[in-house]
């Protein structure tokens, strides 16, 4: 899925324009020499490339060569929001300095495919069959590693605004070797804002040396995986290059990876992601690095700079490994909260990635708060209110209020009893503006909930009645009229199956 096979980030489209100053922090307000040919809506590319001088502040003198066209440089997808005298506004924070010294510059991006998707879909390879699997078979003719070598079932490229949505791979009743793919799962190079929700892919035929057996590959920005699975890979989820940044995976899982000596796990593969987020990871009988790499031509080196790996729960360790996650990253790297029977984490002291990175909250991922730091930024993004407290007339056993804000579609709260209902205290008052609602089985039968608001508790306004579609277990907004409230009260009106209520998530919208 992409404009085409070859090309990405680093093709110029007209002309190239030097930033006038250097860029240091995290912001959308981008310097130039000229504003001169950039519009509002405009697709560019913030780039810089791979000094010396560069190669020496991040520690890889004598491991990386200036202006290796296999590493190139930093670079961001970006679109313009706003044009001034000398000044660009973009849509999305840079995540890394660009500085005038790596000849940082902009351009215009060449064309991407937009606003695409695939959904629901399974996909399983015909098993090669052949022979010649060995980790360094790729390289030799006629060998099945050599047909097989560099393969992807699904492969992002020079996309903006794409998603994979319940997609899957599947063992096909011909193979009898139980394999689903032949080599890799899903790719994503050169490709910004790209969502993965609901993929699950497992069992290559070739696990590989040089680049095979990898779940899911990320070279792109702003891309979220959400509610996926990797398992029996060498690499379950991999990060890789310095394009590679504002990347979420959540509420994923990696699982049982390859037990070989130098493969297996998740990790930042090379060259120096920036700023990407791995927020509550189940892994079981794997593992996840973030630290220097001495494999690949050329040498992977530092793969990883201000990552952070949040509320990671460890199911069992991989039997190569006694830590779930290690880290080792370039200027400062960050772990807070582990949990499980699996929850050691590690950061190594490595003189190639400077100072120690940060590690709190070792076995104690399960008191944190926020739960989920993706879920929290959204909700902040999206004007999401807090809520104090939440109590209901009544629930089933192990189907509590709670199980409505823990962002989890996989839980609900759930009353036998026609009018049931649910109460949300926000703690003060606020101006609404909508409520979005999960129904649990949503996809299967149409639910009706009544919704009422008030300051107090005890006067309420006239109910708004709601209708789920009956087509999706997502969640689904409704207007509500704009009044100030405290209080928001659910009341179930059953659905076309029965009279019970099932809500999986309630989120309530301020203005």
């Amino acid at each position: 899925m992409g404009y085409s096979p070859n090309g990405g980030w680093d093709e110029i489209n007209g002309a190239v324009v030097k930033l006038s100053a250097d860029v240091l922090t995290p912001t959308n307000r981008i310097p130039l020499e000229s504003t001169d040919g950039f519009a509002v809506g405009d697709h560019i590319v913030l780039a810089t490339s791979l000094t010396k001088e560069f190669i020496d502040e991040v520690g890889m003198s004598g491991v990386w060569e200036p202006f290796d066209s296999n590493i190139k440089g930093v670079m961001f997808s970006r679109t313009i929001t706003n044009v001034e005298p000398g000044v660009i506004t973009v849509d999305t924070p840079v995540r890394f300095y660009l500085k005038m010294r790596d000849d940082a510059r902009a351009y215009h991006e060449s064309q991407a495919i937009e606003n695409s998707g695939i959904e629901d879909l399974s996909i399983g390879d015909v098993q090669h069959g052949g022979v010649g699997f060995g980790p360094a078979d790729f390289n030799i003719p006629g060998t099945a590693a050599y047909d097989v070598h560099g393969s992807h079932f699904i492969d992002v490229n020079r996309a903006r605004n794409v998603w994979i949505k319940n997609v899957s791979t599947y063992r096909p009743a011909q193979n009898t070797k139980n394999v689903h793919i032949l080599s890799n799962a899903v790719r994503v190079r050169d490709a910004s804002h790209v969502t993965l929700k609901n993929v699950h892919v497992s069992r290559p035929e070739y696990r590989g040396e040089g680049g095979n057996g990898y779940g899911f590959h990320i070279e792109g920005q702003e891309t979220l995986l959400q509610d996926c699975s990797a398992s029996y890979q060498r690499h379950g989820g991999t990060f890789g290059t310095m394009q590679c940044s504002g990347n979420v995976i959540h509420r994923c899982t990696l699982a049982r990876s390859t037990a070989s000596p130098f493969g297996g796990g998740g990790d930042f593969h090379r060259f120096l992601s920036q700023s990407n987020l791995i927020d509550n990871l189940t892994v079981d009988r794997d593992f996840f690095n973030a630290r220097y790499r001495p494999s690949g031509t050329p040498t992977h080196g530092i793969t990883a700079t201000q990552s952070v790996f949040y509320n990671i729960k460890g199911i069992a360790y991989h039997p190569r490994r006694r830590y779930i996650v290690a880290s080792a990253q370039a200027f400062q790297g960050y772990i807070i909260g582990t949990s499980g029977p699996a929850a050691n984490a590690i950061i190594p002291r490595d003189p190639r990635s400077g100072d120690q990175d940060w590690l709190e909250g070792e076995r104690r991922g399960a008191t944190l708060r926020p739960v989920s730091l993706y879920a929290s930024q959204l909700s902040k993004r999206n004007r999401i209110l807090s809520v104090d407290q939440v109590t209901a007339s009544s629930f089933e056993p192990g189907h509590a209020v709670e199980n409505t804000m823990d962002n989890d579609l996989g839980t609900s709260w759930s009353a036998e009893a026609f009018g049931a209902w649910i109460m949300y205290d926000l703690g003060e008052d606020h101006v609404l503006s909508r409520i979005g609602i999960a129904i649990y089985k949503g996809d299967e039968r149409i639910a009706r909930v009544q919704v009422e608001t008030s300051l107090d508790g005890m006067t309420w306004t006239s109910p708004v009645v709601l209708q789920a579609s009956g087509t999706s277990n997502d969640t689904q907004e409704f207007d509500l009229p704009n009044g100030r409230a405290r209080y928001v009260r659910i009341t179930s009106l059953g659905n076309t199956q029965d009279n019970s209520a099932a809500i999986t998530e309630v989120d309530i919208y301020g203005l």
